[in-house]
């Protein structure tokens, strides 16, 4: 997805040459000006290109292309409220360039005020019914609020205009992944990602990336790193791939392998807000809560909109006891994304980490009477309530409420089979059902998922077949060999064998 946004915004830069505008003359001094200012663009000097633009713009005020490029020069730095004041402003003379439409349009995006970020693609839609462009935006947009159905409609659109763009298949091929993974189907996402590579060769990156992230999420380590080990090495450098390797090198607690990653992706894209994250990253890691609140503050100065930089810095100040300073950043991450969906759950977890748990509980029904259907909720908010409530009653009702609507989701099933099998309240203890949930959790997820394996572990532990549980918890190790909480539950196993 980010890669499709990134050639998009690309595209719109490239393409400032065809603005035209009827009396636009530029003087010869004028056109040395703008020549040195894409230079600096093109070495990425983006705050020395602003100031060469304005000297531009204050001399020829009706010059498009300047205000264009000064646009995009500021959502380059994430100055996106000043980069909607300029789009705004070419649309108060040009109220029909689509460029300035598209750009307003992923400004407010950027800024997770998606409901504007909509208002302009459905204009550019509109406007240019056969291009992809606004339907790009439009899906990402309804993915950001949670609206499925609409990303699905839109995703039939560009079914309908895919003899209009080059990689069409691809393109339709990661959104339909990034909806899957949306509803919590992550196996089925798994499924087309396979499907796809075979398609489109075992070496199409951005898929093997998104098999990466499957595989990471699924605790497969091993796996993981072997897919991102392959695209590093194969000279593939982007900074998802460095996320990723910085990831697994923290799983190992590696923190030099982690650190020289970290170096590298400076050295290759600057101090930005991502460098500063991946420094938090080490941080955190390594419990230097100091370091940990500096660099995401840094990374904050950088780019405000990132919600979960706004929660790992509630976390940091409720850790440190720092409570005004939590609270005060709980209403800043409130008001910057009120559209993001799930944001109302996070809002739940926040209050309950700041010891507000009658505030957190009541949000939390509040939200389970307006969700009553969404797995992805269903699933976070029985699993907080199990563990962090431990209210397993209830725990366990919302589980078996959704495992009516959902009878197949891996996830579901894996959550119900280790509750069955290891939670607190022994009455509530049921090893025939947890391992038959395990078994169809791990058939379903093709054995790849470790924590499904831990899970099928337990439960025949619960039942008593240590031999069972001690051979496949090694598998468990085997598949994820940096997880301590795996080692720890083997143990476990071996000492009451």
């Amino acid at each position: 997805m980010k890669k499709i946004i990134i050639i998009f915004s690309t595209l719109i830069f490239l393409a400032y040459n065809s603005f035209s505008y009827e009396g636009e003359i530029q003087s010869d001094k004028i056109n040395i000006q703008m020549r040195k200012v894409i230079e600096k663009i093109r070495f990425k000097k983006y705050r020395e290109a602003i100031q060469q633009l304005k000297k531009v713009i204050r001399k020829s005020p009706d010059n498009f292309r300047a205000k264009f490029l000064l646009g995009k020069c500021y959502t380059q730095i994430h100055a996106y409220e000043k980069a909607v004041n300029v789009y705004g402003n070419i649309l108060s003379s040009s109220p029909r360039n689509l460029y300035a439409l598209l750009e307003i349009a992923s400004a407010y995006q950027r800024m997770y005020k998606i409901n504007k970020s909509i208002y302009y693609y459905k204009i550019v839609e509109k406007k240019a019914p056969r291009s992809p462009y606004p339907i790009y935006g439009l899906i990402q947009a309804y993915l950001i609020k949670g609206k499925l159905v609409k990303v699905r409609q839109y995703i039939d659109t560009l079914e309908e205009l895919k003899n209009n763009f080059r990689n069409s298949g691809l393109i339709i091929t990661l959104f339909k992944i990034k909806i899957l993974n949306s509803k919590n189907l992550n196996m089925e996402a798994y499924e087309i990602v396979k499907r796809a590579l075979y398609s489109y060769g075992e070496h199409s990156r951005s898929l093997l990336m998104e098999k990466f992230q499957l595989l990471y999420d699924m605790s497969n380590l091993r796996k993981a790193e072997g897919i991102i080990d392959r695209l590093y090495k194969s000279g593939y450098k982007t900074k998802d791939v460095y996320k990723g390797l910085i990831e697994i090198s923290l799983e190992y607690k590696n923190y030099d392998l982690a650190e020289k990653y970290v170096e590298e992706f400076n050295k290759k894209f600057g101090s930005t807000f991502r460098y500063y994250f991946y420094k938090y990253l080490i941080s955190n890691s390594k419990k230097q809560r100091h370091d940990s609140i500096k660099y995401l503050l840094k990374s904050l100065a950088r780019n405000r909109y990132q919600a979960n930089v706004h929660y790992a810095l509630v976390e940091e100040y409720i850790k440190s006891g720092k409570m005004e300073l939590a609270n005060q950043w709980i209403k800043e991450f409130e008001e910057l994304f009120k559209e993001l969906r799930g944001i109302n759950f996070l809002k739940v977890k926040l209050l309950y980490k700041a010891n507000k748990k009658k505030q957190s509980l009541d949000l939390l029904n509040n939200l389970i009477n307006r969700n009553k259907n969404d797995l992805s909720f269903l699933i976070n908010a029985s699993y907080f309530l199990w563990t962090k409530l431990k209210n397993y009653n209830f725990a366990l009702r919302l589980m078996k409420k959704a495992l009516k609507l959902y009878p197949n989701n891996e996830r579901l099933l894996n959550n119900l089979a280790y509750f069955y099998a290891t939670v607190k309240e022994k009455s509530l203890r049921n090893p025939v059902l947890a391992l038959r949930y395990a078994k169809r959790a791990v058939k379903l997820s093709l054995g790849l998922n470790a924590a499904f394996l831990d899970t099928l572990a337990s439960a025949y532990f619960s039942l008593n077949n240590k031999s069972k549980a001690i051979e496949i918890q090694r598998r468990v190790i085997d598949m994820n060999p940096a997880d301590p909480t795996f080692r720890k539950t083997l143990k476990k196993f071996i000492k009451k064998r």
